[in-house]
């Protein structure tokens, strides 16, 4: 096995300024890191933006007027937590947010968008507006990642062209484009920071670079939490392929020192991490026929977006979720650098146990090429499934198995440092590794399936993977690391070494090409209508409770939501009105799907009937109601006030406008029945104000009334208290406490002697922050 000059022409110039001593010299380093001057970072950087700037000319022309990914479904979640997280993050209780009440740690049902909001709120110090604010964040993420991946790149290769196409390549990758209005996907910034603090280590076995990794795995958190599990994942993957190559190099207590210094960077992570926990405990962890529909497969990796300059005809060949085609490009330049990780002999035998064994795991994981070609789908698909995993598995087996010979073969050689080779060999057992994990589980739980695929191990033995849902995006990482490889493959082409410039130049227009889409969202966010803009000059607090109508425009049969992508687009609408208004709401879109989301679009479908208003019932704080008739074309203003005619105590027209909003107010009237009960916030401890008119059945002056809740304290009071039978309204104050299960809201019923009448007229819950309020 030979190797050529590129593997020994880095030069450590990173700690040339540290005087070795002549008569101790100092020992040749693992691995080489080149030192990027001042001036080639300003030429990566520059030439970098101009690239984004060409490729989002479009957002650059808006910057002040319309949202990037645009401004509704995930879009405008994403919008609203920028907004939510500088308000709220620090007022409210821990987590908890203006929207889905009455539940809390809301904030976790999915990710939390810390950091980008903190961006986002720091170039609004600087005056900026929030659009401004909100694109130029998205804008710097994709900088950051072309330019994180440039330095890396550079910072292992010595050769700067080369490091600008990979840079290039991973900026404006076509997924970023396709997934704009995911807005959290496009902090890929986190993979070469954190790559390059592991890399560093190696160099240096310092523990700046162990607590550097568990800080970036930190801010990954902080953005989206899918990263962070990524980047987990890669440093696992990163020690174990340098362990085949270079069994002898990284002791334990190496790595154990690692461990614990960067454990000690992530160390701030509990503050965040404990209401994921308590969301969980709520709904539970995900199933796997969740991932299932999610996951990539083999078309994944040649299919592209339906807006794609060149390859939309690919866009029906997967779901949306997974337009991972890199290009033809990268692509080929992939098995290029197989090619040059095996081409020892004593590699060839199971390099092609490898190739059979993935390329039979590709084609068995594509669902609907299984089923054009088989006869009983269902048990064919299984079948398929199974091989699928064992091949995949099969594959991952000689992956390592080649990466431990290579290693052997160059210690032969006397190859002690980390070579080109074993670099490339590094990125591409991650590459493969992240290609498994995003094939999912490989086979439908819930129907019976056998699944025991590398994600499903990891589903099932590392904390929080049992929480993704959209394993596709492991796939994110590969491309990633295809993108890393391109200055080892480049200089292996033939022309190369002739002209370099022109080469990396070409290759270049080719990513251009290959990764150009015809056009992608900007939108601006709706103008609030003349009823939200009335509600906002009203005197409401956070404490007060709107909730817009519908929830959604049609329903199934069933009465359950049809379309959960209108839903989506619906409420984060709403949840943006409310943001202006200032108050808090029931609606709102996320990661999880609560019992409100599922049950209430039914009960309040036929608003304003009996059903819709008892239900309303339920939710303290409740003052008005915004309808939207648009919804609803057969229905006009009139019909609708004909309706609300028939709970002239409860609904009172205040208002309507040009958008067909109309605005009631509702004051809520109950009789105390057993049915009867009250949802309210679970954490922290709350007060609840009351105001109930008990009535004499019997000659009991007062009446005394157990507060029950079911089901946080089993059925159990919580509080008594007394009710004057004088038929006059009084005002009850009752503190709730805090439960331990933090994340579910409280079921309050009220329980009396039923000889006695009780009606409860206003009831407002508040938030008790700290011991003075109690």
């Amino acid at each position: 096995m030979s190797d050529t000059s590129s593997d020994t022409n880095l030069e450590d110039t990173s700690s040339s300024s540290e005087e070795a001593s002549p008569s101790q010299p100092q020992p040749t380093p693992l691995l080489y890191f080149s030192h990027l001057s001042l001036s080639q970072a300003l030429v990566g950087a520059g030439g970098l933006f101009v690239l984004l700037l060409v490729f989002r000319f479009q957002a650059f022309l808006s910057l002040s007027e319309a949202y990037i990914g645009g401004a509704h479904a995930d879009a405008g979640l994403y919008i609203w937590l920028t907004q939510s997280n500088i308000r709220d993050l620090f007022e409210l209780p821990w987590f908890t947010t203006s929207a889905f009440y009455p539940y809390t740690r809301t904030l976790a049902w999915s990710d939390n968008f810390i950091l980008p909001s903190f961006v986002v709120w720091f170039f609004q110090a600087c005056g900026a507006s929030h659009v401004v604010a909100y694109n130029l964040t998205l804008l710097l993420a994709q900088f950051l990642s072309g330019f994180f991946t440039f330095y890396l790149a550079y910072r292992l290769s010595d050769l700067i062209l080369p490091s600008l196409v990979a840079g290039a390549s991973f900026m404006l990758a076509g997924y970023f484009t396709a997934q704009l209005g995911h807005p959290q996907l496009q902090f890929t910034l986190f993979f070469p920071l954190g790559l390059m603090f592991l890399f560093r280590f190696l160099a240096k076995k310092d523990l700046l670079s162990g607590f550097a990794f568990g800080i970036t795995v930190l801010c990954a958190f902080l953005t989206t939490v899918y990263y962070s599990l990524f980047l987990c994942l890669i440093g696992l993957l990163f020690f174990i392929a340098f362990w085949l190559l270079r069994p002898a190099k990284l002791s334990v207590g190496e790595f154990l020192r690692f461990g614990l210094t960067a454990a000690l960077g992530l160390s701030p992570l509990l503050f965040f991490l404990f209401p994921y926990l308590d969301v969980k405990d709520v709904f539970g962890s995900r199933g796997l026929y969740e991932p299932y529909a999610f996951a990539a497969s083999a078309l994944s990796y040649v299919s592209a977006g339906p807006l794609h300059l060149l390859y939309s005809f690919t866009s029906s060949w997967t779901h949306a979720e997974a337009y991972f085609f890199p290009g033809l490009l990268l692509l080929f330049l992939f098995g290029v650098s197989y090619l040059r990780a095996t081409e020892a002999k004593q590699l060839k035998k199971r390099s092609r146990f490898f190739l059979i064994s993935f390329i039979v795991a590709l084609v068995c994981s594509e669902r609907d090429l299984i089923q054009l070609i088989v006869t009983n789908s269902r048990a064919d698909v299984q079948v398929a499934h199974v091989l699928a995993t064992l091949a995949l598995w099969s594959a991952l087996f000689f992956l390592a198995k080649i990466l431990r010979q290579m290693g052997e073969l160059e210690k032969r050689l006397g190859f002690e440092v980390v070579t080109n080779r074993a670099l490339i060999g590094i990125f591409f057992f991650i590459a493969i590794s992240f290609i498994a994990v995003s094939l999912g589980p490989l086979g439908n739980t819930a129907k019976g399936d056998i699944s025991f695929s590398p994600f499903s191990l990891l589903f099932y033995v590392v904390p929080g993977f049992d929480s993704l849902r959209a394993v596709s995006r492991a796939s994110l990482v590969a491309l990633f690391c295809f993108s890393l490889l391109i200055p080892f493959t480049l200089p292996l082409l033939r022309y190369y070494k002739k002209s370099a410039t022109g080469v990396c130049f070409v290759a270049l227009l080719i990513v251009l090409l290959e990764n150009a889409y015809t056009t992608y969202p900007l939108e601006p966010l709706d103008t609030p209508s003349a009823v939200v803009q009335h509600l906002a000059q009203t005197d409401l607090s956070r404490d007060d409770v709107i909730l817009f109508l519908p929830w959604t425009d049609e329903l199934t049969p069933h009465e359950t939501v049809k379309s959960w992508g209108e839903f989506a687009y619906r409420n984060t609408d709403y949840m943006n009105a409310a943001f202006t208004i200032g108050a808090s709401t029931l609606n709102g879109y996320s990661g999880q799907r609560s019992s409100i989301m599922k049950k209430y679009p039914r009960k309040m479908s036929g608003f304003p009937d009996r059903r819709s208003m008892d239900t309303l019932q339920f939710i303290p704080g409740l003052k008005y109601i915004v309808y939207d008739l648009r919804a609803f074309p057969g229905m006009t203003l009139e019909s609708l006030l004909e309706k609300a005619k028939g709970y002239p105590d409860e609904l009172s027209f205040i208002t309507s406008d040009e958008a067909n909003k109309v605005l009631f107010r509702y004051t809520p009237r109950s009789v105390l029945r057993d049915s009867f009960y009250l949802r309210t916030p679970s954490y922290p401890a709350g007060l609840l104000d009351l105001e109930l008119e008990g009535q004499y059945e019997t000659d009991s002056p007062t009446i005394t009334i157990n507060l029950i809740e079911h089901d946080h304290f089993g059925g159990k009071p919580i509080t008594t208290f007394e009710l004057p039978a004088s038929g006059e309204k009084e005002t009850i104050s009752l503190v709730l406490p805090e439960s331990s299960r933090r994340a579910h809201p409280y079921r309050l019923s009220f329980r009396y002697d039923n000889s006695h009448k009780v009606t409860l007229y206003a009831r407002k819950h508040s938030y008790l922050l700290n011991a003075e309020q109690r």
